[in-house]
């Protein structure tokens, strides 16, 4: 029987947490440098929201086969972004859509108090392993119980004010 060593274990569960807060948040932590692509069948909005946040860059929008060009300023028709979402003028997302794009954060460019979140957590399952399966224990006459979950109030409070909200 091999056992994780000490670096192996921390790696796990720091990866473990960024995983946790992905699924809580929607949030993509970590930046793919290949671009991401989403199809979907358009119902005439002009705004849309793509599935990795935050949204970096768009490499192409096609609307029924037809190529969006970026519009450079308020006069000109195309897509431009506008925080997370990409908005269009003078087209609307009618038909077969196609957007290729990059998404998520930068490493060093995660909010601070969501990267200490994660590291709270990451904490908390670092700790558990010590305890997997044990509520309470006593030790010298003294009676600790353990928590029930790492995810604190705190982690939980930063995890919720990043969550993504689909409309």
């Amino acid at each position: 029987l091999k056992t994780a060593s000490t670096e192996e274990t921390t790696a796990a569960c720091l990866s473990a947490a960024i995983t946790k807060c992905e699924l809580w948040t929607g949030l993509t932590l970590t930046r793919d440098t290949a671009d991401r692509t989403e199809s979907f069948e358009g119902e005439g909005g002009t705004l849309l929201y793509p599935d990795i946040q935050p949204l970096y860059t768009v490499t192409s929008l096609t609307i029924a086969d037809q190529t969006i060009a970026l519009s450079t300023d308020w006069k000109n028709q195309g897509y431009w972004l506008d925080g997370n979402a990409v908005k269009l003028r003078g087209y609307t997302f009618d038909g077969w859509c196609v957007l290729v794009y990059k998404g998520g954060y930068l490493t060093t460019s995660i909010p601070k108090d969501l990267m200490q979140s994660i590291y709270e957590y990451d904490a908390g399952l670092y700790d558990m392993q010590n305890h997997i399966g044990v509520k309470s224990k006593t030790l010298a006459s003294e009676n600790v119980t353990f928590k029930d979950s790492m995810l604190s109030d705190t982690v939980k409070e930063i995890w919720n004010a990043y969550r993504l909200v689909r409309l």
